[in-house]
């Protein structure tokens, strides 16, 4: 949401829902596909905002976990060519309570087609690494293709270090 700044010498904020994977679903579900988006979402207001956004969007919120935590967020710094992102996300319910065993694989994919995942999880950490990995096996075992979006993000590992996990 907008509104007047806090100081004569802040900006707007302005506050939006979104990620590579959330986007994705929801570009789908806007086009009538069946859409299901997974994650681990902090307890409280920004958690419910999230799920609420998904779903009143058609996308199929079921396998997303809710834990204390914190929500990822990014705040664009500056203005004009100088603005650029500053990412919060270290700290947030995925990247702190997520790993290999979070998410019941075999069972959410069962029967779809495809799955979207990007560059950006395997390199938040050893949990999200291990989610994303065990995403990517019970894809191949249940015949879906693979949708990536390498999304590489420099402050977070090299591409060598995406390619090492991804490879």
């Amino acid at each position: 949401t907008g509104g007047p700044p806090l100081a004569p010498s802040a900006g707007y904020c302005l506050q939006s829902i979104g990620g590579s994977e959330f986007n994705v679903a929801f570009a789908a579900a806007s086009l009538g596909v069946r859409a299901s988006w997974v994650s681990v979402l902090p307890d409280g207001a920004l958690g419910d905002q999230v799920v609420e956004c998904a779903r009143t969007a058609g996308i199929d919120v079921s396998a997303v976990q809710r834990r204390t935590g914190d929500i990822g967020c990014v705040h664009v710094v500056g203005h004009g060519i100088s603005a650029r992102p500053h990412y919060q996300r270290l700290s947030s319910a995925f990247c702190t309570r997520v790993d290999a065993s979070t998410f019941a694989w075999g069972g959410l994919l069962g029967g779809v087609r495809w799955v979207h995942l990007t560059g950006i999880t395997p390199l938040l950490g050893e949990g999200p690494r291990a989610a994303w990995e065990a995403a990517v096996r019970a894809a191949k075992e249940a015949g879906a293709m693979v949708a990536f979006d390498l999304n590489h993000r420099p402050a977070l590992g090299t591409l060598q270090d995406l390619w090492r996990i991804v490879g």
